[in-house]
């Protein structure tokens, strides 16, 4: 990817709340293993949250 593309998406992640007077902070970029990681990690901080929702 670019990176003025990252800057871009930087940018967005970085001011999105604004209007909800919340505030975000970009930790920088990691790899798709590490995003594997995060989604899965996620996933299961839903289900715990919503075990009606497991078929």
């Amino acid at each position: 990817m670019f990176a003025h593309n990252l800057r871009e998406i930087e940018h967005f992640f970085a001011i999105y709340k604004e209007l909800e007077g919340k505030r975000t902070e970009m930790k920088g970029w990691k790899g798709p293993r590490e995003a594997r990681e995060v989604i899965r990690r996620s996933r299961e901080r839903y289900l715990e949250a919503h075990p009606e929702t497991v078929a």
